[in-house]
């Protein structure tokens, strides 16, 4: 009998120990999309095409003969956001509300689906990428001498992009008080990155806005996103407070909307810095599987129960 007994013993005991190893390298591989890793963030480029990427999110950034737009994808199920710059346009504000009414605008807007766009790497290192959308050739009449960049800025840290504006000679009617920079942004349902059609489609956002910020909250007020414009810009060298002004035209519940940046009148070239953001992150747990620790005792104690029965009876019947 006692030569029966010491493998029973022997197998009860190691069978919670082979589950532990099990479980305890599977909690091992497991990763955290929480975390950015030592690479920092990282770019790829197909001519004027460039993606952003991070550990849970990428930003596609393309002005590859189009007007230049941002696609914020995360790895959440929630939602993607796409942001497109259309035009610019000079305007008299006769009302002297700080904002563009149509009728309003002097000449022919500029679309800036009709600027060629030269790829400029500023900066590529392991804590940011910098890189700027800079205007070769402007296919209409009186903007040979104009120049429009968009100067971007990205971290890694959060799916988000600081991009400069600037315009410089711009051709000003004797009339005309000022700017404004037209741009859409819309978004849908993510579908985890966009992959599962069953979760896309349109999706309405409550919005929250004043003349620097706005933000897009889902129905339990959480902000999924936000669009930021400070006041202050640089025009002719010399900062200006309180000389920009964004709104849009959006109800405060929407699935889309336009959104105007409004800049004074410049004499040689203007620079302003606005950020967009979308707020979403994704962790997955770096512990053991589903059911944690609890699961793991759980289970592993009821096959030793089992095994042991098992073995219990062959003695008997021995």
């Amino acid at each position: 009998m006692l030569k029966n007994k010491k493998p029973f013993i022997s197998l009860v005991i190691m069978t919670p120990l082979i589950f532990s190893l099990f479980f305890s390298s599977t909690s091992i591989i497991a990763i955290s999309l929480d975390d950015n890793g030592e690479d920092g963030p990282k770019m790829k480029r197909d001519g004027n095409r460039v993606i952003l990427s991070s550990d849970n999110f990428n930003i596609e950034v393309n002005a590859k003969g189009t007007v230049p737009f941002y696609h914020f994808n995360t790895s959440m199920d929630t939602a993607k956001f796409f942001l497109k710059f259309n035009q610019i346009v000079q305007f008299n504000d006769t009302d002297n509300n700080s904002k563009y009414d149509s009728n309003e605008a002097i000449g022919t807007p500029l679309s800036l689906a009709s600027v060629d766009w030269d790829f400029e790497n500023t900066t590529e290192s392991d804590a940011s990428v910098e890189f700027a959308f800079r205007s070769s050739n402007i296919q209409k009449q009186d903007y040979q001498n104009t120049e429009i960049a968009l100067i971007n800025h990205f971290t890694g840290e959060h799916p988000s992009v600081k991009f400069d504006i600037f315009v410089s000679n711009w051709p000003f009617e004797s009339e005309a008080t000022g700017l404004v920079l037209e741009f859409s942004l819309t978004w849908s349902r993510s579908g985890g990155n966009g992959n599962n059609n069953e979760t896309q489609g349109s999706m309405k956002l409550n919005k929250e806005s004043n003349d620097t910020t706005i933000l897009l909250k889902n129905d339990d007020n959480i902000t999924l996103a936000y669009f930021e414009s400070i006041n202050d810009i640089v025009a002719d060298g010399i900062s200006q407070e309180d000389a920009a002004t964004l709104y849009d035209d959006a109800p405060a519940k929407a699935s889309k909307m336009t959104v105007f940046i409004v800049y004074p009148r410049f004499e040689n070239n203007l620079t302003h810095d606005p950020a967009f953001a979308s707020t979403q992150t994704a962790v997955e747990s770096t512990g053991t599987p589903s059911g944690g620790i609890d699961g793991f005792l759980a289970i592993s104690s009821a096959l030793t129960l089992a095994f042991a029965a098992v073995v219990i009876r062959n003695l008997r019947r021995r």
